[in-house]
């Protein structure tokens, strides 16, 4: 009887953990008389039986997409509070999709897709990974050994390098193909030109990519990993291509894209990966890493929403943006996680705030306007 008990309470908590988390589409209908935004815009609203996972994965969606909190249901649609001098993330978008690429109870994962234009258009495509069990988003050292990241930074870099020089073969081999020069046509002529043109672009770009991967394995950076989606197949990873807008017709490769299942990725995975991925119940500690997070918490006795993003720059400085749930305007924050500076204030002296971490969460003081207040964020 109690081992009949024990698998019962085993296959309900089983199922709690595996619930597939509902998505609505809400459509983006902001007006401004100064900006061209698209009339095709669509984002996902998730929904979950615990609203606290969905809350988290939709700030998360909202603010990195938006600039804005989440809705607290479909129905309220999107209300975005900028301000005047704040540069608008959507300003040029002509239209945004989404797919959901894995629902599963383990993971969540969407791609979003759209076209923005500037100058010209531009297709563009982004992954966002979310453990459905807590709503944590997720970024590659959660997921990866510090020795699996350096591995695998090389292992792509060296699947790029033979890729480029596969195709400057294929592009020498055509152009000795071609006739010789007395009795070239015009459109023979323009496909010389243009394999030569794209040999020197592919040559251009072997040697970027080895300094850059130079630079990569010296400073410990992983930028080449940065751009990866998770499927139920495994982990697809993005490189950006080599031509530019005006030269991309000289680019047969477009971007890189390299392909692992999982368990050809085991060996660079950590605990906690290879649970959500392989379902290895293994003993893992959820990650603890703060950037590509969501945070909330309190300035004195206001409610607050904060995002951290990763590092940037030489000086590995922190980029963050919080907003006080009351009027959900972006406030955007620079600085090492211990302390951060506001540097969007309109104050004479720009506000900052001083804490420590522990455990997860984050505790000091703001100081602004004169006055010293608590703060404290938790994810």
């Amino acid at each position: 009887m109690k081992r009949s008990l024990a698998l019962i309470c085993l296959l309900i908590a089983s199922n709690l953990q595996a619930e597939v988390l509902k998505v609505e589409t809400i459509k983006f209908l902001e007006k401004k008389t100064n900006i061209d935004f698209g009339e095709d815009i669509r984002l996902p609203f998730v929904s979950a039986s615990q609203p606290k996972i969905a809350k988290k994965i939709n700030d998360y969606l909202y603010i990195d997409i938006l600039q804005t909190l989440a809705p607290q249901k479909a129905s309220d649609g999107i209300k975005r509070q900028l301000g005047k001098d704040d540069i608008d993330a959507m300003a040029g978008v002509s239209s945004m999709e989404y797919k959901v690429l894995l629902n599963n109870g383990n993971l969540f994962t969407l791609q979003t897709s759209g076209e923005f234009c500037g100058a010209y258009c531009e297709g563009n495509e982004t992954s966002y990974s979310f453990d459905a069990d807590t709503g944590r988003h997720i970024v590659l050292q959660d997921i990866f050994t510090e020795a699996g990241i350096e591995t695998l930074k090389t292992k792509l870099y060296t699947a790029r390098v033979a890729t480029m020089k596969l195709e400057i073969k294929r592009l020498q081999t055509q152009t000795a193909k071609l006739p010789t020069k007395s009795k070239k046509s015009a459109d023979s002529e323009d496909d010389v030109e243009d394999a030569e043109a794209s040999i020197a672009m592919y040559q251009s770009c072997l040697s970027e990519n080895a300094e850059s991967h130079k630079d990569e394995m010296k400073s410990g950076d992983h930028h080449e990993l940065d751009y990866f989606t998770i499927d139920k197949k495994g982990i697809v990873f993005t490189h950006s291509r080599c031509s530019n807008h005006a030269d991309r017709a000289l680019d047969a490769i477009d971007e890189f894209h390299n392909r692992y299942d999982f368990q050809t990725l085991k060996p660079y995975l950590t605990a906690y990966a290879k649970n959500l991925f392989l379902n290895d119940h293994l003993k893992n500690s959820q990650p603890t890493g703060i950037t590509g997070q969501v945070f909330y918490g309190s300035i004195g006795q206001s409610k607050i929403t904060m995002k951290i993003d990763n590092p940037e720059g030489f000086d590995r400085m922190l980029k963050a943006v919080y907003f006080y749930d009351k009027y959900r305007q972006p406030i955007d924050l620079m600085g090492t996680g211990d302390t951060w500076t506001e540097v969007n204030s309109t104050l004479k002296v720009q506000p900052t705030i001083d804490a420590t971490w522990h455990e997860g969460t984050s505790t000091g003081q703001w100081h602004g306007s004169g006055k010293t207040l608590p703060f404290k964020i938790t994810p």
